[in-house]
Order: C-alpha cells, then sequence, then structure tokens
C-alpha cells in the first residue's frame, strides 16, 4: 500500500501544480484591463458621468489650430538664405576678357584703324572701356543676381527679405534689391551707355557688338540645407501644451456642458492615459502586478480550502470544479466592465 501511496501523492501533487499554473494563466489574459479611456464625452454635450477629478498631473495640450497659428506667425518671421556663389563672376568677367580683346582686334580691323601709330592711346583706351564695363558687371554681382525675380520664385513667396551666405558671412537685405538675369541686363547696358563719352567716333558701334547677357549668370542660389534647417529651429521653439491640471484638481462635473476648454482638457487627459498604458516600463509594472495579485489570491483560496476542509482538494474533479468557477467569476467581471 506504501509503494502505491507515495506516486499517487505525487502525481496529485503535478496535477494542483499544474492546474494552478493553467488557472493563473486563463485568469491573467481575461482580467479587466484599463488600456481604453473609459469615459466617452462630445463638445457641447452636458458630462453625463460622475465628477472627473485629475488622477495624476498632465500638461493641456493645445489645439491643431491653436499650433497652425503659431506655425505661420513663425514662418512670418522666417527668411529664407541664399548662397552667394563668386566662382560665377570670376569665370564670367574671364569670358568677357577673352571676348572683348576678340571684339576689339576686329573693330580695328573693321575700321581701318593701326594702333600702332599711336599704341599708347589705344592700348589706354581699350583698358579704360574694359575696365568700365567690368566694374558694371562686377558691381552686378556684387547685388547678386538671381535667376527669376523674387516674385516668381516659389521660395520667396511673401517674402521681403532674404539672407546672403558668402565667405561664412551673414549679409540681410531686401528681395527688391537683389537683380534678376534682367533686371542685371538692363542696369548694365543702361550703364556702359552714360560712359560712351570718351570713345572716338570711328568705334561707336563697339558696345554694341559686345552681348552682355552672354556675361551674366546667376549667383545667388537657393540654399535649402541650411534654410530647412533654420525652418526646423523655429518650429521645434513652438510649444505643444498650454498649462498644467494638477492631480486631485476638478476637471468637469456632472451635468456641465463640454465646452471648448474643458473638451481640451478632456482631450488631453485621454492622450496622457493613452501614453501612459503604451509606456512600456508602465506595461511591465502591471504585468507584474497582476501576476502576483493572481498569485496572492488563488493561493488564499487554497489556503483557506486546505484550512476549512482538507479533504476537499483530495479530489480532482472539486478542484477542477471550484477553479471553472473562479474563472468564471472573473471572466464575467471582465466582460462588464469592457464592454
Amino acid at each position: 500500500m506504501r509503494k502505491y501511496k507515495k506516486p499517487s501523492n505525487l502525481s496529485h501533487k503535478i496535477y494542483l501544480l499544474l492546474i494552478f499554473t493553467v488557472t493563473l494563466v486563463v485568469l491573467y489574459f481575461i482580467y479587466p484591463r484599463e488600456s481604453k479611456f473609459k469615459y466617452e464625452f462630445q463638445k457641447g454635450k452636458p458630462w453625463l458621468h460622475e465628477t472627473l477629478i485629475a488622477p495624476f498631473n498632465f500638461a493641456i495640450l493645445k489645439t491643431e489650430a491653436e499650433i497652425q497659428k503659431e506655425k505661420d506667425s513663425l514662418m512670418k518671421q522666417y527668411i529664407p538664405y541664399f548662397k552667394m556663389d563668386e566662382s560665377v563672376e570670376k569665370s564670367q568677367i574671364s569670358k568677357f576678357n577673352n571676348d572683348f580683346n576678340n571684339i576689339w582686334a576686329h573693330e580695328l580691323v573693321t575700321r581701318n584703324i593701326d594702333p600702332a601709330q599711336d599704341s599708347i592711346y589705344w592700348v589706354t583706351l581699350k583698358d579704360t572701356i574694359r575696365k568700365q564695363i567690368e566694374i558694371h558687371l562686377s558691381g552686378a554681382y556684387r547685388e547678386g543676381i538671381m535667376e527669376r525675380s523674387p516674385e516668381n520664385i516659389p521660395e520667396l513667396q511673401s517674402k521681403t527679405e532674404i539672407i546672403i551666405l558668402k565667405d561664412k558671412v551673414a549679409r540681410r537685405i531686401k528681395t527688391q534689391e537683389t537683380l534678376s538675369l534682367k533686371k542685371a541686363y538692363e542696369l548694365i547696358n543702361s550703364g556702359v551707355k552714360e560712359k560712351q563719352e570718351g570713345i572716338p567716333q570711328k568705334l561707336n558701334g563697339l558696345h554694341s557688338r559686345i552681348q552682355y547677357e552672354n556675361y551674366l549668370a546667376p549667383n545667388l542660389i537657393y540654399d535649402a540645407e541650411t534654410s530647412e534647417k533654420i525652418k526646423e529651429e523655429l518650429l521645434a521653439g513652438i510649444s505643444t501644451t498650454r498649462g498644467m491640471i494638477q492631480a486631485g484638481e476638478r476637471i468637469i462635473s456632472r451635468g456641465d456642458v463640454v465646452n471648448n476648454q474643458s473638451y481640451q482638457v478632456l482631450e488631453s487627459l485621454k492622450k496622457a492615459h493613452e501614453r501612459t498604458q503604451g509606456n512600456i516600463g508602465f506595461y511591465y509594472m502591471i504585468v507584474v502586478g497582476k501576476t502576483l495579485l493572481l498569485i496572492l489570491a488563488l493561493s488564499v483560496f487554497f489556503l483557506y480550502i486546505y484550512k476549512v476542509n482538507k479533504s476537499f482538494l483530495r479530489s480532482k474533479r472539486n478542484i477542477a470544479f471550484i477553479l471553472s468557477l473562479f474563472i468564471l467569476m472573473i471572466g464575467l467581471a471582465s466582460a462588464t466592465i469592457q464592454f
């Protein structure tokens, strides 16, 4: 009889441990959860729940309209950045000097002028005319030349100023002070015509042979990287909250109409609740807490039965029945809370 009883006791203990574990796992998954915000509300409707007291500190979130308004305000202050490419001026003036030498030589031959008869005069005149044109070209490039006029550049819509970066130095100017290719051509052409008094009658057609538009190219390039960085820095300064609600503070009472202010506070509480539920640390804390609570409840239950009626625990059928009732009771409670 003793040899038979030992395995019987061992198998019964294994059964108790197994059914205890299975019950614990089932109870864990049907145990009521609080992942969902339990209050329903609508703007302009009465608050139908009990008086709501803030369960914890949370910030009041701004509405999308408020945030967008602040963004729009900051974007009015935002000034686009442009880089001044100095290599453009150098290459275009070099190109002009080469072409001017050819045009000058051609004009002398065409007009039957022998520069050897008064070489100093002709060399000086050539250099003077070349420098005059070069000064006008350089002046236009110093102002800054854009491919199009500011009103036709998307990045400059509604902007009255730009910041020009040159040699890591920023210079802020009015957009109207910049030159388009067309405006730069008109400025140089009119400026050169004013300086024609010193040119001999024989060379009156010299300037008409010089195509100034061939030596103009945009040297102001939109700096997308710097501009976007400045935009991001400006927008990063926008706060998404306005004020705080302290734990224990009344939010709304039963029967109160949900107005714009209380609606935003309730929305802020809802989002704060959802963020808390989604926090990984909070999640593991809930898992451990629920597991310990269920182990404690089952242990107390088994201990009570053991003290009151030991023989009850000897029957597998009795244990299975009572634990099934335990699971059913918590399952119904969970269903009631959830739905």
